[in-house]
């Protein structure tokens, strides 16, 4: 057995731990293959208190549904149930941590709720949680259970791929270090909302920036204000057609708007569909 299981108390004591070293749920975010996490935010949740983001409704009910979904496999499999959303840490690599929704006599059990009737294979995100979790605990085979679409419950059985787990824990070093500098990895444009967040104030400091990035910066901006004034021309000329009619058609197609509204005030709009009836 490579791993321990932390003692924690409350979640914000789980939050706390998990802040220590990178969770199955961070290595998708760190290898930039997750559809939610990029590795700045990964980043940004070990090095500050930001407040966790609450559930919204999927979410909630995700949750919810996750434990009607583990007892139920529990039944089907006829497990024996050690744990359930144990924080195991890796005893080799203390960094290395996982919070599996279930931990079996053999094997961590990571629960889904999807809206997916059926996969072909489970989601590279969703492999790597489980791989993370094989590496982290040293098992041999994980169980990943999913409620498809509400009503088809699925059991994959993935393998321990040691390839894989050395390429997760090659990536997960080399951004421990970015932690343990208190330096950002390269970012992302959808890492911009967060930054707000992360350093609300400013200070009279100046920063010192790479020439390479202000260059791309001035690039980019060109680039921008090019595409605005194309646009800004395209309009234009749609405006020059359309004159005092308020809805402009190509091909059948309702293209655009330009109505006057109550405040006597023209409002031009594009539009992406809806057919001339």
């Amino acid at each position: 057995m490579t791993f321990e299981i932390v003692p924690t108390h409350d979640r914000a004591s789980w939050l706390a731990a998990r802040r220590q070293g990178i969770g199955a749920s961070d290595i998708a975010g760190i290898m930039s293959i997750s559809p939610w996490t990029t590795p700045f935010q990964v980043w940004a949740s070990k090095v500050s208190d930001l407040p966790e983001v609450m559930d919204d409704e999927a979410m909630k009910w995700g949750r919810i549904l996750e434990n009607v979904i583990l007892n139920e496999w529990i039944k089907l499999s006829e497990q024996t149930l050690v744990h359930r959303g144990p924080l195991c840490r890796n005893t080799e690599n203390p960094t290395m941590v996982a919070t599996p929704d279930a931990l079996a006599s053999d094997r961590p059990i990571e629960v889904k709720n999807s809206s997916d009737w059926s996969w072909t294979e489970p989601p590279i995100h969703y492999l790597a949680q489980v791989q993370w979790q094989l590496a982290v605990t040293g098992y041999e085979v994980g169980d990943l259970v999913v409620l498809h679409a509400g009503r088809h419950l699925e059991h994959y059985e993935i393998k321990a791929d040691p390839e894989a787990q050395a390429r997760m824990i090659e990536a997960a070093t080399e951004f421990w270090g970015y932690v343990e500098a208190n330096e950002p990895p390269p970012t992302q444009w959808e890492d911009s909302t967060i930054m707000a967040s992360l350093w609300p104030t400013s200070t009279e400091e100046v920063a010192q920036i790479d020439p390479d990035d202000a260059f791309e910066l001035y690039v980019a901006k060109e680039a921008r204000d090019a595409g605005n004034q194309r646009y800004d021309a395209a309009v234009a000329t749609i405006k020059a057609a359309m004159k005092e009619a308020d809805t402009a058609v190509s091909e059948m197609q309702v293209i655009a708007t330009w109505k006057t509204n109550k405040n006597g005030v023209r409002s031009f709009k594009v539009k992406g569909d809806g057919l001339v009836e």
